[in-house]
């Protein structure tokens, strides 16, 4: 083969790669679009594990170090602790909260579902307080301000996470069938000034079954029927 022939060669089965690669970036993303909000849930509660466990161990680092008997050893401590690994853990955590609420609130503004933007709105909303006080906590040049700003965002987490709760319960048991769509029906929580806004997750038929609330993943009747053959020549066998 020429130079010439290699050179071309060469382009073509770059350009197939790239196409390819477009490709399949492009269906990943359409397969997270279509698997809104449930998706959204399963990364928001690994990162609620991580940051449970990173305010536990910033907690006990900072009690250990109010024990140390010399300003300068406290001095050091807090110092430590605001440039320590479980410090920049808990700040991912935070900053990756944010990024996955505004996802999630954004696909339903996009798709005019009044009730999903309500929802993930007030969800991004709490999110957006407690990087706030995970900033503190990072600023925090004293071990009394770093206590106080572990406070604060110890509550804003359990706001969080109520919020979370509101509309995340019962998802996970949720089995539709052919055709049929997730369907997050409003629901409140708790009364007055404390009630929360959150769903009642229920397998509809019909899209318009589910206006007052919000959609989630669709079931393709297409893909229950292979499911169904699969598990039928399974039992077969």
């Amino acid at each position: 083969m020429s130079p010439f022939g290699r050179v071309m060669l060469c382009f073509v089965l770059t350009s197939i790669m790239h196409t390819d690669l477009l490709a399949a970036t492009r269906a990943k993303a359409q397969a997270r679009v279509a698997r809104q909000p449930f998706i959204t849930f399963k990364a928001i509660d690994l990162q609620l594990t991580t940051i449970d466990r990173d305010l536990q161990e910033l907690t006990a680092s900072t009690d250990h170090a109010e024990k140390l008997h010399s300003a300068h050893q406290r001095s050091r401590a807090i110092t430590q602790i605001r440039g320590s690994k479980t410090m920049k853990s808990l700040r991912s955590s935070a900053v990756s909260v944010l990024a996955i609420t505004r996802e999630v609130e954004l696909h339903y503004r996009k798709r005019r579902q009044h009730y999903g933007v309500t929802l993930f709105k007030s969800l991004h909303t709490k999110a957006i307080r407690m990087a706030q006080s995970e900033i503190r906590i990072r600023h925090a040049s004293k071990l009394a301000e770093s206590k106080a700003a572990q406070k604060r965002f110890a509550a804003d987490l359990l706001t969080f996470v109520l919020q979370f709760q509101a509309v995340s319960g019962g998802y996970g048991a949720l089995q539709c069938g052919a055709g049929q769509w997730a369907c997050c029906q409003p629901r409140s929580s708790g009364q007055g000034k404390a009630a929360l806004a959150g769903c009642t997750w229920i397998c509809a038929t019909r899209r318009s079954t589910c206006r007052a609330g919000c959609l989630g993943p669709h079931v393709p009747k297409t893909a229950q029927a292979a499911l169904n053959n699969a598990r039928k020549n399974s039992q077969a066998k």
